[in-house]
């Protein structure tokens, strides 16, 4: 089966690497909505209250 790509710049990663190196995220993504800025499974940080 093969997946639908929605965005042909970042391949649906939501980052784009440029050409120097630098990482940034897809704005065509951001704008569009598919990011999402809470992880499912966010990671224990150990900081007690």
């Amino acid at each position: 089966m093969d997946k639908k790509v929605t965005c042909s710049k970042c391949q649906d990663k939501k980052r784009i690497m440029r050409a120097n190196g630098e990482i940034s995220p897809c704005f065509d993504c951001l704008i569009a909505g598919r990011m999402d800025q809470h992880d499912k499974n966010p990671k224990d940080s150990g900081i007690a209250i």
